[in-house]
């Protein structure tokens, strides 16, 4: 604001720029937009005080599998021949007998690979591989036997040194 006087007259005026008058404009469109605002949700806020009521919903239309295509989604084939079942490896083939430390009177211990794992001992009357017992160690070879008593008896020999 600058102070100045005016011609003619010897009074002093306080007379106010644009920049001055800025900021009283900017708070007063604001408090009137805020006031406006608050009128406009209380309207809102009692006119929809009417009974609420659902929006109907209709039911949906049940859903039906076509079975020919879930098979085929799934990899069946018409045409192909039925795959055979993957054939059980024989109980045997997966045990590897890598060492003996035989003892007399079928006493002593074998070193046995189960399921290509490392090898481990199993002294003779010892469960390996769930489904076979250590029966007997010789010099050369073992005897195992089913472990449920069923099944036969299976003998594994050491495989042949390389000097």
């Amino acid at each position: 604001m600058k102070l100045q006087t005016l011609p003619g007259r010897g009074n002093w005026k306080l007379l106010a720029t644009r920049a001055d008058l800025r900021l009283p404009m900017i708070g007063a469109v604001v408090t009137w937009l805020l006031a406006g605002a608050a009128v406009v949700w209380w309207l809102l806020a009692f006119s929809g005080r009417g009974s609420w009521q659902p929006v109907p919903v209709l039911p949906a239309p049940a859903v039906v599998a076509d079975p020919a295509a879930v098979a085929r989604a799934l990899g069946y084939r018409e045409n192909a021949s039925p795959v055979a079942a993957p054939s059980q490896p024989s109980p045997v083939s997966r045990l590897r007998l890598l060492g003996v430390a035989a003892q007399p009177a079928s006493q002593g211990a074998a070193l046995l690979s189960v399921d290509g794992q490392p090898p481990r001992p199993f002294r003779v009357g010892d469960k390996v591989a769930d489904t076979w017992v250590l029966e007997s160690v010789d010099r050369q070879r073992v005897r195992l036997s089913a472990s449920d008593g069923a099944g036969g008896a299976v003998e594994l020999t050491l495989p042949p040194s390389t000097p």
